[in-house]
């Protein structure tokens, strides 16, 4: 019986992977555009392909549904799974639209306390990252002011922005279900990656490389990352 629902499980979350595709297509225009700008043609659906991307999402979700199941965490591997599907559309969105959605964002913050609250009344090896009240509230203040300052003193030594405020909400945001140890893992985990893609970038391809890149693909594979060793 086990099995029979480990199976039920990680195809659910496999089909909820897949269906990423469709609801991206189908978010309100507004949602796209950043304060002040006009929806154009590029807003237009569709937006994305199914494939590949739904079936990697799709493949993705559905092996971790089915790490979680293996492991019978249901709750914590449930909430993860969650969080994971609101992040890879901000991250989605951010790549091809430079702009994460405030509405994923808070989607982000209000899942949080399915991953804070069993962790809290769990014992033991039970204990994923939360082990007092407070963890939620420092994880939020360690990412988003860690990266804020980091803004500010980007823009002090740079004369302009250099971290865009919504990858500093989304670390707000997504502090809460990762503690403060999890926010620092993610800040640098991201910045390591985009400062390896540039790298690399700059070896193989020496001219027409883009001054700015998006972080929410980084932030949303360090978070996927810092979870899963986590289970």
């Amino acid at each position: 019986m086990d099995n029979f629902y480990i199976l039920i499980y990680t195809y659910t979350f496999a089909g909820a992977g897949i269906a990423i595709l469709p609801v991206l297509n189908h978010l309100p225009t507004l949602w796209l555009c950043d304060y002040g700008e006009s929806p154009g043609n590029r807003h237009s659906a569709p937006r994305f392909s199914l494939w590949p991307w739904g079936f990697l999402w799709g493949t993705l979700l559905g092996y971790e549904a089915m790490f979680f199941g293996t492991q019978s965490q249901w709750l914590y591997g449930t909430a993860v799974l969650m969080i994971l599907w609101v992040l890879i559309q901000s991250a989605m969105i951010d790549r091809k639209f430079g702009i994460l959605p405030d509405q994923h964002t808070i989607l982000i913050a209000l899942l949080s306390p399915l991953v804070v609250i069993p962790d809290l009344f769990a014992s033991g090896d039970a204990c994923h990252i939360h082990t007092s009240w407070t963890s939620p509230l420092w994880g939020s203040l360690a990412g988003g002011g860690v990266l804020l300052l980091i803004a500010l003193l980007g823009r002090l030594i740079y004369k302009k922005e250099s971290i865009g405020f919504g990858d500093i909400k989304l670390l707000f945001a997504l502090g809460l279900s990762a503690g403060p140890a999890g926010s620092l893992f993610i800040i640098c985990a991201a910045s390591w990656g985009i400062a390896l893609n540039y790298g690399l970038a700059s070896l193989f391809h020496r001219r027409n490389i883009p001054g700015e890149r998006p972080m929410g693909p980084w932030i949303a594979a360090a978070a996927g990352l810092w979870f899963l060793l986590h289970a």
